[in-house]
């Protein structure tokens, strides 16, 4: 946990000065190449453990991360790729510490039992809240930056984001893995196990990616309609 934690971290720390100081071609790239990875992470998964449900899934999501990948380059820049991944991460880390709080006395969320059987209404609730109130505080100092009432998405930002991490929660019940990266490091050659090593800790690259490909497309389609 504890490198998780520290990973995480160095992660978020990368992460944000990329997106403050490098040129908007350069984030869009590296987001391409994290996508080109958990596209991988899955089709090895599929070749080892193939069933007809997962296959059709991975497809869905793989469509999904094409679609994140045409919207970074084509239509947002870095200060919304900012903020979009500050929505996620504010959807996780809430649910995270309410789960974590809670312990064995939170509530779980029966009908995901079969998806993602550790989720409890705390998590959920607390991620829900967070989402809404921090991420209209951080917009904020931002808005000079982002899109008129663009603070308006931190209102419903936590469903797609919810949706990302269920669905690929699902495909991997359905592959029978723990995480994303679980196959890609036992089958792959030394260079794929070295790219994966960085990303260990979290599962794997589509394990990171899967919430903010999700919001990134909702993003997109938010801005297409906000008058």
């Amino acid at each position: 946990m504890k490198v998780r934690i520290f990973t995480g971290f160095v992660i978020g720390v990368v992460l944000c000065l990329s997106l403050l100081f490098l040129p908007h071609i350069a984030v869009a790239i590296a987001f391409a190449i994290a996508c080109a990875l958990a596209i991988f992470e899955m089709l090895v998964a599929l070749k080892h453990k193939y069933s007809k449900s997962a296959g059709t899934l991975c497809c869905i999501e793989i469509i999904m991360l094409i679609l994140a990948t045409a919207t970074v380059f084509a239509s947002v820049d870095n200060l919304m790729m900012g903020y979009v991944v500050i929505l996620c991460a504010l959807v996780d880390v809430g649910g995270y510490t309410a789960g974590k709080l809670a312990g064995k006395k939170g509530h779980k969320v029966s009908f995901l039992k079969t998806v993602s059987p550790n989720k409890t209404w705390e998590g959920y609730i607390c991620g829900v809240i967070c989402c809404i109130v921090f991420g209209y505080l951080i917009y904020l100092p931002m808005k000079q930056y982002l899109p008129e009432n663009a603070y308006i998405f931190s209102f419903f930002a936590w469903a797609p984001a919810i949706a990302g991490d269920l669905f690929e929660s699902k495909i991997k019940r359905l592959l029978k893995v723990s995480d994303s990266g679980e196959c890609a490091t036992k089958y792959s050659n030394k260079l794929i196990k070295a790219i994966e090593k960085p990303i260990s800790s979290h599962g794997g690259y589509l394990d990171r990616i899967d919430s903010f490909t999700f919001a990134i497309v909702a993003f997109e389609i938010f801005l297409a309609l906000m008058p």
